[in-house]
């Protein structure tokens, strides 16, 4: 289904079978990482981890930290004033 007459690339065959490994890890043992796959960290306040799934699957920590912590300080101010 993904050829490349449809324009996919090896890269997007190869990160749709890694998302489909990590649901089907998912939904039969309650844990999405398995052999193969970059590791899904396991979530913690303090890392705030998270998986970029894009032509190389990257883990990294604090996504849009900088933007959701603005958006953090201006919702305290408006509930401040009222």
């Amino acid at each position: 289904n993904l050829d490349e007459s449809r324009g996919y690339t090896d890269a997007d065959r190869e990160l749709s079978e890694a998302m489909s490994s990590y649901w089907v890890n998912y939904a039969t043992t309650a844990a999405p990482n398995g052999d193969g796959l970059p590791v899904l960290p396991l979530h913690d306040a303090q890392h705030d981890p998270y998986l970029d799934l894009g032509d190389a699957i990257t883990s990294g920590q604090h996504l849009l930290k900088d933007q959701l912590d603005l958006v953090q300080k201006t919702m305290d101010a408006r509930l401040a004033t009222e």
